[in-house]
């Protein structure tokens, strides 16, 4: 049996995909050094707390880390049930979450497309993206490597109508991080069109249900788990000053330029290959998927926006419409000089094959866009970003002039 025959058998495919995706998270973790953690005080030291103390009992419980407690509950039972380290308990499971993630994201990816070669594109592009894996094995302890695979997993049985799996896999989700509340949104959104259309019983009751079902894992948390303090950007219960944010944040230029900075750091992979025809026609293609864009875009723009300082990796949880789009720009048929340099450039532009510095200010200019801080660091990511663009508009200048080269080469020896 040849190898093609063997990838279109499920079970068989299946397993050569985890293995890609493992082979992938393994790189990726030999390229990226481990934090040192003594040179660092912040949200990590809660997770590792949460991992080795639990909840129970525990008076050093901070918000809005606490509510995200699923992750460091399992790395501490991981690192209990092997005898490692708690560090080691979470490299484990940060394993677990990115070979789960980047297969999640080739499912995704094949809703658009059944080509193999362009899901594995757009797995490759998320690999190499900011923050999606290599991050997490430099901050091990960060609860993104589950809510990743887990939102692709609401969105999926959203797109499928599975409603009830949906609201079910998101609950899960807003255990590890609050942007899984981003599905229900959207669920909720679309039943409320559907009932103002159609009066619907039935949509009414799935309406309640997903309501109350959802506000049950976003209450109960943080009604009957005791904090000692808070560091959330915007909290209006144990914090009310910090409601001061709401105009704060938007109305800070620094802030709106980091904003606007990160968002086009990380849609990169798009704006490499992009052009206002192969824009237009992902427009046309995405015709039925344009309102679900919109409906989880904004709620994850305002949650980046509110969310605190980490701008550059809020805005990864725009992976969904990233995937969705750069699939659709690829299966109208892309040169594949342009997609090898697309993918070149985000892994440089991203710094994947270098060290994660580990000192407070250089980490913080690593990838640029933190807070409000804007410096000539940050300048400089601007000049990387927009050169590399300009390099992949001199590319296509150069394969539209090959070929116009080629065609009159015939003519020539014709003459």
């Amino acid at each position: 049996m040849n190898s093609r025959h063997l990838y279109q058998r499920p079970a068989a495919r299946y397993a050569l995909i985890l293995a890609g995706c493992a082979l992938m998270v393994v790189t990726l973790d030999l390229f990226t050094n481990l934090m040192d953690r003594s040179r660092y005080l912040w949200d990590f030291v809660v997770y590792f707390d949460m991992a080795e103390n639990g909840l129970v009992g525990n008076k050093l419980l901070w918000a809005p880390f606490v509510y995200r407690f699923l992750t460091p509950l399992l790395a501490g039972n991981i690192a209990y049930l092997f005898s490692v380290s708690t560090e080691m308990g979470f490299i484990i499971l940060n394993y677990i979450g990115g070979i789960w993630q980047l297969f999640m994201v080739y499912l995704l990816a094949e809703h658009f497309t059944r080509r193999a070669l362009i899901a594995w594109t757009a797995v490759a592009a998320i690999a190499l993206s900011l923050y999606n894996i290599k991050y997490m094995f430099w901050d091990v302890a960060r609860p993104d490597s589950l809510a990743y695979p887990i939102m692709i997993a609401a969105v999926l049985a959203l797109f499928h109508k599975r409603y009830d799996l949906c609201v079910a896999v998101s609950c899960i989700g807003l255990l590890t991080r609050e942007f899984l509340i981003v599905p229900p949104v959207v669920l909720e959104l679309t039943l409320l069109q559907d009932y103002w259309r159609t009066r619907s019983r039935e949509t009414l009751r799935w309406m309640i249900f997903t309501f109350v079902l959802v506000s049950l894992f976003v209450i109960v948390p943080r009604a009957l788990i005791p904090i000692y303090d808070t560091g959330q950007y915007i909290d209006p219960v144990n914090d009310p000053g910090s409601l001061k944010n709401l105009i704060r944040a938007p109305l800070s230029e620094r802030r709106d330029f980091n904003f606007l900075f990160n968002l086009a750091s990380y849609f990169l992979p798009v704006l490499l290959l992009a052009t206002p025809e192969r824009l237009r026609r992902a427009w046309d293609d995405l015709a039925g998927y344009r309102q679900f864009i919109l409906l989880y875009s904004v709620p994850v723009l305002v949650l980046t926006m509110y969310g605190g300082t980490d701008l550059s990796r809020f805005v990864t949880y725009l992976f969904v419409p990233l995937i969705m789009i750069l699939v659709v720009m690829l299966r109208r048929g892309i040169p594949a000089v342009e997609v090898l340099y697309m993918l070149g450039a985000v892994a440089v532009y991203n710094k994947i094959f270098l060290p994660l510095p580990d000192l407070i200010d250089p980490i913080l200019d690593f990838y640029g866009g933190y807070d409000n801080r804007v410096n000539v660091e940050t300048l400089m990511r601007v000049y990387e970003l927009a050169t590399f663009m300009m390099g992949a508009v001199l590319l296509r200048a150069l394969i539209v002039l090959a070929a116009r080269r080629k065609a009159h080469q015939p003519l020539e020896q014709g003459a």
